[in-house]
């Protein structure tokens, strides 16, 4: 389900000029988890993306430790700069395959290059605070000069 998730994505954003791929670590109650992430962004900072993180690494199994989140994240552009950006990020999804989940985040991007970025979250999961952090990369990123 992901997997062709990320193929519809990853196919439709070889013409798009905002299409983001994304690893990042989430520090919350559940404990550290690692994660990455897909989606598209348009000129005014709105976007939709799929996620996928979890405690043990990248795996699918039902572990009661590991808790996989599989989510769909909204991007809400509330403050566009030329190199900063401040959004809304809403995630939906699914944990351990058998518990819907709303995690509310709001996230702040820097760009370093036109391709590379850095970003920072504050959330709420399991009704705790989370902090994350990540690294994002714009492969198909249109230059000023119209060249790719």
């Amino acid at each position: 389900m992901v997997i062709s998730g990320l193929m519809v994505f990853s196919s439709a954003g070889m013409v798009a000029q905002g299409l983001s791929m994304e690893a990042f670590i989430q520090k919350s109650l559940i404990g550290l988890q690692k994660g990455y992430g897909l989606y598209y962004l348009n000129k005014k900072g709105w976007g939709l993306g799929t996620i996928f993180q979890s405690t043990d690494g990248i795996s699918m199994e039902r572990n009661a430790n590991n808790y996989p989140l599989i989510a769909i994240e909204g991007r809400i552009p509330i403050q566009n700069g030329e190199r900063l950006r401040l959004q809304f990020a809403p995630r939906f999804g699914f944990v351990n395959h058998d518990f819907l989940v709303f995690i509310p985040e709001f996230q702040t991007d820097y760009e370093i290059t036109k391709t590379i970025g850095i970003g920072l979250g504050a959330g709420i999961r399991v009704r705790e605070a989370s902090l994350s952090y990540k690294i994002f990369v714009k492969p198909f990123k249109k230059q000023r000069n119209g060249n790719k």
